[in-house]
């Protein structure tokens, strides 16, 4: 009796256009929470809510709505949709990349990322946001982004217009990718 080779998991097309898109959301979400956790920074707001997770020590939703409130708060709800996104992105990718461990590897790093900066998030207000806590925060939401965009990009390759991908990686790799 002779052994085949084990037949290719071939992803279903539906769920990589599923890994995608939502590729595509996380990397512009992570942007935008990026930016909203600046403007916490830039009004000096990061202490606003003075307890954490929870907004002044008395529930999740704060009790007095300041334009400081408003603004940590918003970033606090950022962080928490661009959480839910990068666990959608990773059982997504689990799910319908198996192939691919280069993207699920850089999947489950984010999420280990995003865990990191709840956590340095929670620090700064026990720290009374130390400047270097706060670096050590924006240096790791700089990383996930970075990581995000390296999946968004990995997993829209085959899918970009091909004037991009010579401008992205050079005009050999773009004819090679698409043939002659």
């Amino acid at each position: 009796m002779t052994e085949s080779a084990p037949t290719p998991h071939v992803p279903h097309p539906r769920g990589h256009r599923w890994v995608r898109i939502v590729s595509v959301i996380t990397a512009l979400w992570t942007y935008v929470t990026i930016v909203i956790g600046a403007d916490v920074t830039a009004s000096n707001a990061s202490l606003a809510c003075p307890s954490w997770p929870t907004c002044n020590g008395t529930g999740l939703l704060p009790v007095t709505l300041t334009s400081e409130v408003v603004a940590e708060f918003s970033h606090r709800l950022a962080a928490l949709t661009l959480s839910a996104l990068i666990l959608t992105l990773l059982a997504l990718v689990l799910a319908y990349e198996p192939g691919r461990r280069v993207v699920r590897r850089l999947g489950a790093l984010s999420l280990g990322l995003v865990v990191l900066q709840a956590a340095l998030g929670g620090v700064i207000i026990f720290t009374q946001a130390d400047p270097i806590v706060v670096i050590l925060h924006l240096a790791v939401a700089v990383l996930l982004f970075a990581v995000i965009l390296v999946v968004a990009l990995l997993v829209n390759y085959p899918h970009l217009p091909p004037r991009w991908r010579v401008s992205l990686f050079g005009e050999d790799d773009a004819i090679r990718a698409t043939g002659p």
